[in-house]
């Protein structure tokens, strides 16, 4: 009594010469985003389940990507340095290939969100990008 038990658990090896999965998806993210951790968040979510992040952080750097830049998905926050999301989505519902436009704000009010649908955006989601939300809207963006 009151000493404990012990197990032993014997599992055979498995060897495996499978290469690693495919990722679930492939597209091309742009995040317009201004703060390095939020942008570095939603990298290190979309990455791992197959997109290529590509990152402006300003109205300018992205007017300078869209001349060659191509995405599937915009991730755009609303307050950047030299302008706002607003503005972003005006020039990419410009484009022949519209990428599917996702607001990505810390700004929670219904207001905010409404506006934003109403101008244009796809969807609006909470900072910080959530697995689940970069899943649904990779998954809309190959439609």
């Amino acid at each position: 009594p009151g000493a404990g038990a012990a197990f032993t658990v014997d599992l055979p090896a498995v060897a495996s010469d499978a290469e690693d999965p495919e990722p679930p998806f492939t597209a091309e993210v742009l995040v317009v985003e201004d703060e390095d951790s939020h942008a570095a968040h939603a990298a290190d979510v979309m990455e791992p389940l197959g997109a290529t992040v590509h990152r402006v952080r300003s109205v300018t750097e992205f007017v300078a990507w869209a001349g060659t830049g191509r995405a599937d998905l915009a991730l755009i926050d609303f307050n950047l340095p030299d302008g706002t999301g607003l503005e972003i989505l005006e020039k990419l519902m410009l484009r022949a290939s519209r990428p599917r436009c996702v607001l990505l704000s810390s700004i929670r009010s219904e207001e905010m969100r409404a506006l934003c649908l109403e101008r244009g955006f796809d969807a609006v989601w909470p900072k910080p990008l959530s697995v689940g939300a970069a899943i649904a809207e990779l998954w809309a963006a190959r439609d």
